[in-house]
């Protein structure tokens, strides 16, 4: 027979937030795939909308951001911005003179 253990009240009701450190890890998990989606569809907008200056605009916005202290928009901002970058083929982090140097 198997002992008796005290009843968590808080696994017992499926109301009740989930705040153990595997929860923590998949909800940060699967914010990270919502996030990434949703920066891959305001890529595509910045595209359509900006054309050839989605990339500078969604660096603008990311600056905006970090000007203002709200470090999330930074980073979803830079996102995106990644994310273009990827689509139009440019290279991140690479300066004009690296590219032309001896």
């Amino acid at each position: 027979m198997l002992p008796v253990v005290a009843s968590n009240r808080a696994a017992d009701d499926p109301a009740a937030p989930r705040t153990g450190l595997a929860w923590r890890i998949f909800r940060r998990l699967l914010g990270r795939g919502r996030t990434k989606r949703t920066a891959a569809k305001s890529a595509q907008e910045l595209i359509a909308e900006h054309g050839g200056l989605a990339y500078q605009e969604a660096r603008r916005r990311a600056r905006n951001a970090r000007s203002v202290g709200f470090g999330e928009g930074d980073r979803y901002w830079s996102r995106v911005a990644r994310e273009i970058g990827r689509l139009e083929g440019r290279e991140i982090g690479v300066k004009t003179a690296d590219r032309y140097g001896n």
